[in-house]
């Protein structure tokens, strides 16, 4: 299915592929191209006789789910994409899913256009068995430079990623203007990386660059699984945070001067990295909320590296890591610059 719509919307308000699951009802592909106008799926809560719009819980394919297919910028979504299935979002939420079954090379999921998230999102390559299954799938995951993603306004909404063996990239801030709930990375080996260049658009990394922040209320936990502590839950590709190229020490302390990369939760949520860490540049991580340094030490958030997650910069830099916590514990279980 290829949708195109130049300047005008695109509207999707049922689901997509999830014909008799398990079975081979799904699409072979969800292709959006040659589209500026807003896409959304799920243009609604609630379905009701007298409207079109509805919200969408599945959109489901063999091969590639890409929205905004190209590279150059006339192929972003340049008036967003919104994912909305429904609900209250009120801790008990309704989930929209973009899952790829095919576990190959081609069974990839791409978004290009900055994303609203009207409720629960999950993006998995790992087929139809659910959590804790198929982590030896292939296929990537990528947000574009251009898939700045927030929660819809006065919302506060989680974003879930699995892609097995593949590899996860996110190209661009996340929760910046409206905070996500959390963010979870789960069942997931490939490398995961925040920032795949040190600036956007250089050639032959269109779809590439750096991300200054991923911000949320609650938890981000990347390397989560059932259980948390089993092996195939670790990122063993390694955990790679890039928040750009200015990378001369121009004085100590993180992002004094460099460039940054900043976690931070503002509700007391905890940060946990569970996979090998490089650090492209400065590294912030921070459980103390939004007032910057000498606020929040009074708020509950703790931060764990685990026995996986070693710390090292990148080759050929010397980069800064720093931690706050407020009143929450740091618990660092492996080698630093080793």
């Amino acid at each position: 299915l290829e949708l195109r719509s130049g300047t005008g919307a695109i509207n999707i308000n049922a689901n997509l592929g999830d014909g008799a699951v398990g079975t081979t009802r799904a699409l072979e592909s969800v292709v959006i191209s040659d589209t500026t106008g807003l896409v959304t799926f799920g243009g609604a809560d609630t379905i009701t006789a007298a409207q079109d719009a509805g919200p969408v819980t599945l959109v489901r394919t063999n091969s590639e789910i890409n929205l905004g297919k190209g590279t150059e910028d006339d192929d972003v979504i340049t008036n967003g994409i919104t994912l909305n299935a429904g609900g209250a979002n009120n801790g008990s939420d309704t989930t929209l899913e973009l899952r790829t079954l095919g576990n190959s090379t081609r069974s990839n999921v791409r978004l290009n256009g900055f994303l609203t998230l009207q409720s629960d999102v999950l993006v998995t390559t790992n087929g139809d068995a659910g959590l804790d299954a198929n982590q030896n799938f292939d296929g990537d995951i990528l947000l574009t430079h251009s898939a700045v993603t927030d929660s819809a306004t006065g919302e506060n909404n989680d974003l879930t990623l699995r892609s097995g063996v593949g590899t996860i990239s996110v190209n661009a801030n996340i929760g910046a203007t409206d905070a996500l709930q959390s963010l979870t990375i789960e069942d997931t080996t490939g490398t995961v990386t925040f920032g795949g260049a040190d600036d956007a658009n250089q050639n032959g990394t269109e779809d590439l660059g750096p991300l200054a922040l991923v911000r949320s209320v609650g938890t981000i936990d990347l390397g989560a699984g059932v259980g948390d502590a089993d092996d195939d839950d670790v990122i063993t590709g390694g955990i790679v945070f890039n928040g750009g190229g200015d990378n001369d020490n121009d004085s100590v302390g993180a992002g004094n001067g460099d460039s940054l990369l900043e976690l931070r939760t503002t509700g007391g949520g905890d940060v946990r990295l569970n996979g090998g860490i490089t650090i492209n540049s400065d590294l912030l991580i921070t459980t103390n909320g939004d007032g910057g340094l000498d606020t929040g030490q009074n708020t509950a958030g703790n931060i764990t590296l685990t026995h996986d997650a070693t710390v090292n910069s990148q080759t050929n830099e010397s980069n800064d890591l720093e931690l706050r916590s407020g009143t929450g514990a740091i618990n660092i279980n492996a080698n630093l610059g080793d």
